[in-house]
C-alpha cells in the first residue's frame, strides 16, 4: 500500500537532503510490535498488534509493501508477538501458534495444538534458531520453552519464562533470558545458568536481549534500564545511576561498530564507552510516538517499528554526527531550573520530558548561555543540534 507523506515530512526530506537521517516509510493503523531483516534478498519483514488481528508484512528493496497474510489466509497469528529470519525461512509467532514461511515458495507450516504439540497457551515472546542443534526454541511468558526439531514439539521444563533470546554468531553460543532474572548459555547440549547465586547478574525480569563481537551482553529490564554482563561482571544501568533517559526500554540491538541502541517511548537512545545520546523522534519526524521494536541491518541502517509506521534513521559519515567528545556543558546538573549552557557551536537546544515530549526549545549562541526553566522536579533529557554535531543529556531538576 502506497501513501502520499504529509507536507511536513516532504519538507523534512527535502531539508536533510542527502544525510537521509530519519525517513518515515509507511504509515500503519496499528504498531508495527516485531521487525526481522533478510539481508541475503533485502527484504525487512514486519508484524503489527492485537487490535488488527496480527497482520504480516514484507518490504521489499524497492520499498513495496506486500502483506503476507494475504498469502496464507488460514494463519491467523491474533497478533505477532516473535519473529526470527534464517537465511530465508521465516519464524512468526502469534498468539494462535508458530509459523514457518518460506517466503520465495509462498509454502508455510502453522503449528497449533489442533495439528501439533505445540501448546497454545504458551503465546511465544521471542524465536530464535539454535544452528548448532538445529531446533528451534519458543520462549513464552508463562512456562516452560517449547523446542521443535525433526521429531516434532518438546517441552523444556528446566527453562521456564523465556522472554529473550539471541544468537552468538562469532562463537556458535545461543543465549537465552528469563523473565527470573536467569541468564542461560547454550552450547550444544550443555547448558549454563548465571544467575545471583552464582553470578553477578541481578534477579531482575528481563525482556530483551543482544550480544556484541566480543561476547558481552546486554539484557533489557522490564521498567528498568539495561544490565551489561561481560561474563564475569554484570553492571546494572538505570536513570538514576547513569546518564540514561527513562528506563522503559522496549528493544535492542547493536550496529556494525558495537554500538548499542535501544527502542523506547518517544525515540531511541544509544550507548557505546559509557557514553549514552537520546533521539527524540519528535525532534526530527514533527510528531511523537513509541518505538516498539529496532533492528539494524549489514549497513548500519536502523530500522524503528513505531505506533506511527516504519522509521529508517541513520546517522552517515557525512550527516549531522553524534559524538562522544563533549562540545556541550550543563551547569549546575542538578538544577532548580536556572542553570547555564554552554556550547562549542551555535545551535538548537530541545528538552524533552520522561515521556518523550519536547517541553521547551530553544536557540543558542556560541559561549555561555543562562537558562531558566519553569518546569516541575524531575528527569528530563536535552537534545541540542548544532550544524556539525548532535549532543544529548540528562537534566535533572529539584526544587
Amino acid at each position: 500500500m502506497h501513501r502520499f507523506l504529509p507536507l511536513f515530512m516532504f519538507l523534512f526530506i527535502l531539508y536533510w537532503g542527502g544525510a537521509q537521517n530519519v525517513i518515515f516509510h509507511d504509515e500503519f493503523s496499528e504498531c508495527i510490535e516485531k521487525i526481522a531483516i533478510d539481508e541475503d534478498n533485502d527484504v525487512l519483514w514486519m508484524g503489527t498488534g492485537l487490535s488488527s488481528g496480527g497482520q504480516l508484512f514484507m518490504r521489499d528493496e524497492n520499498g513495496i509493501r506486500t502483506d503476507i497474510s494475504e498469502l496464507t489466509n488460514d494463519i491467523n497469528f491474533q497478533s505477532i508477538t516473535a519473529l526470527w529470519m534464517d537465511e530465508a525461512t521465516l519464524y512468526a509467532g502469534g498468539y494462535s501458534g508458530v509459523a514457518i514461511i518460506d517466503p520465495e515458495s509462498e509454502e508455510y507450516t502453522q503449528y497449533t495444538p489442533s495439528n501439533s504439540e505445540y501448546n497454545n497457551s504458551n503465546v511465544p515472546s521471542t524465536l530464535v534458531f539454535d544452528y548448532n542443534s538445529e531446533k528451534l526454541y519458543a520462549g513464552n511468558f508463562s512456562t516452560s520453552i517449547d523446542v521443535l526439531d525433526e521429531n516434532g514439539w518438546t517441552n523444556d521444563n528446566s527453562l521456564q519464562r523465556v522472554l529473550a533470546s539471541t544468537f552468538d554468531y562469532e562463537e556458535d553460543i545461543l543465549w537465552l533470558a528469563t523473565s527470573n532474572g536467569e541468564l542461560i548459555r547454550i552450547i550444544g547440549d550443555e547448558k549454563t545458568v548465571f544467575n545471583n547465586s552464582n553470578s553477578t547478574i541481578p534477579n531482575l525480569p528481563y525482556i530483551d536481549m543482544t550480544v556484541d563481537l566480543e561476547g558481552n551482553i546486554y539484557l533489557l529490564v522490564s521498567d528498568n534500564g539495561f544490565v551489561h554482563f561481560n561474563g564475569t561482571q554484570a553492571t546494572h544501568y538505570t536513570p538514576q545511576n547513569s546518564d540514561l533517559f527513562g528506563g522503559n526500554l522496549n528493544s535492542i540491538d547493536i550496529d556494525n561498530n558495537g554500538k548499542v541502541w535501544f527502542g523506547h517511548n518517544g525515540g531511541i537512545t544509544s550507548f557505546k564507552n559509557g557514553n549514552f545520546h537520546t533521539y527524540p523522534l519528535e525532534n526530527y519526524l514533527g510528531f511523537f510516538t513509541h518505538v516498539q521494536d529496532i533492528v539494524v541491518d549489514n549497513e548500519n541502517h536502523l530500522w524503528l517499528g513505531s505506533c506511527a509506521g516504519l522509521i529508517e534513521f541513520n546517522l552517515e559519515p557525512n550527516s549531522t554526527k553524534e559524538t562522544d567528545i563533549n562540545q556541550t556543558n550543563v551547569f549546575p546538573n542538578p538544577t532548580t531550573g536556572t542553570f547555564v549552557f554552554s556550547t562549542q557551536e551555535k545551535g538548537c537546544l530541545s528538552i524533552y520530558n520522561l515521556v518523550g515530549e519536547m517541553v521547551t526549545s530553544s536557540t543558542l549562541n556560541k559561549g555561555n548561555n543562562a537558562i531558566g526553566l519553569d518546569l516541575p522536579s524531575g528527569h528530563y533529557a536535552y537534545i541540542f543540534r548544532s550544524t556539525s554535531f548532535v549532543e544529548s543529556g540528562k537534566l535533572n531538576i529539584s526544587k
